[in-house]
Order: C-alpha cells, then structure tokens, then sequence
C-alpha cells in the first residue's frame, strides 16, 4: 500500500512536471531516481536521517516519529496520500499504470492491493505511511523502490 502511495505520488509529479514522458515507463532504479528530490524535500522536513532510511533496505522500520512523517511526506507529495491521511486503491493503481514498467506492474499492484487491504489507517496519516511502507516491504522487497 505504500507503495501504491508512493507510486501514485511520482504519477503526479511527473505529470506535473513532464520529468518523465508518458510513453517512457520506469523500473524500481528508475523509480528511485525519479524520487530523489522529493525524498529530499522530506529529509528536510522531517529531520529523518539517511541512516534510517536505509536501514528500511534490509527491512528496519523503527516507529519514530521522523521515519514515520518522511513516509507520509512523500505519500503527500506524490498525491497518494491526501491532507487528512486518506489514501485510495484507485489512485495507487492509476499511478502505477502509468509509471511502471509492463514487467513489474503485476508485482506492484498486487503488493498495493494486499497493503490496502491489510493495513489499517488509524487516524494518525505518519503511523499509516509506515506501516503501508512496511507491508509494501515484507510482500515483496524486489519492488520496494525508496531511495536511499
């Protein structure tokens, strides 16, 4: 699902922007760089060390408050994630349509759909990015695509 909120995020940005062109799809390397100034957009709001960030490549995801509201900044600023926390299964898979390559697309919806699913959102936007993120992670780490 955190994905999904990710994904849908870059959809917009690169529609904005035009950074990428909408026949051009991208792989989780492509993903990643397309995320760098968001990410770091976040770092600096949120104070999240880059450290921490990485530690979630080998599947650390300590509850604090930094990590936790960096997830949820880019789920913001990839549109995936609206200003009261709310996050649609629509969107995610819109998103993903238009920014995935064919051959990973399958993985990411299904990874966004089953996060969705499981994952509940508690009223607090930070503590539902991260464990959307998380999910996203355990489902299937080839397609966890959060630049560090």
């Amino acid at each position: 699902m955190r994905i999904l909120i990710f994904l849908s995020t870059f959809a917009l940005i690169v529609i904005y922007y035009g950074s990428v062109e909408c026949a051009e799809k991208l792989d989780v390397d492509g993903l990643r760089n397309m995320l760098k100034p968001m990410s770091n957009t976040c770092k600096r709001r949120t104070g999240v060390s880059n450290e921490l960030i990485a530690n979630t490549h080998n599947g650390e995801f300590p509850r604090v408050r930094p990590l936790m509201c960096y997830f949820k900044c880019l789920s913001m600023m990839l549109k995936t994630m609206d200003k009261d926390g709310i996050t649609r299964l629509e969107d995610l898979q819109k998103a993903t349509a238009l920014l995935v390559r064919e051959d990973i697309e399958p993985k990411m919806r299904k990874v966004a759909t089953e996060c969705f699913e499981e994952v509940p959102n508690k009223g607090d936007p930070c503590e539902y990015a991260i464990e959307f993120v998380e999910c996203s992670y355990k489902k299937d780490k080839s397609v966890y695509f959060i630049p560090f």
